[in-house]
């Protein structure tokens, strides 16, 4: 039992006070036959297995948490990317209103900009 013990959490575990308790609980324990012995230490294995069974679980959700964090920020990008490519459109078009003659309040009723922004498209 004690091989399986090492063999499956490994030197770094047999070097712990931990380790150095359970064996001296299991060598102190006259109650416990060889059966009772095996049978601890494999349930003991078995949980400490799902324990890590749990935390990849847990560990595989944080990373798919991430994963649609990342996919909702790209949308959120692509969402301003549009903004921003619609204000672009509406300042050009402020422009050439300009050009050929419209009043910077005619432009502003037209395309949603400020009075204040079209007067700076003023040459």
């Amino acid at each position: 039992a004690f091989d399986r013990l090492v063999k499956t959490l490994g030197q770094a575990f047999v070097k712990s006070p931990d380790f150095k308790s359970l064996q001296l609980y299991l060598v102190a324990s006259s109650t416990l036959t060889v059966s009772e012995l095996l049978d601890y230490v494999n349930t003991w294995i078995t949980d400490s297995f799902l324990k890590e069974k749990i935390m990849t679980t847990a560990q595989a959700l944080i990373q798919e948490g991430e994963a649609r964090g990342r996919e909702a920020g790209i949308r959120e990008g692509a969402a301003r990317g549009r903004e921003q490519g619609l204000l672009e459109g509406k300042r050009q078009m402020a422009k050439k209103l300009l050009a050929l003659g419209l009043s910077v309040e005619q432009i502003a009723q037209t395309t949603g900009l400020s009075s204040a922004e079209i007067e700076r498209f003023k040459v």
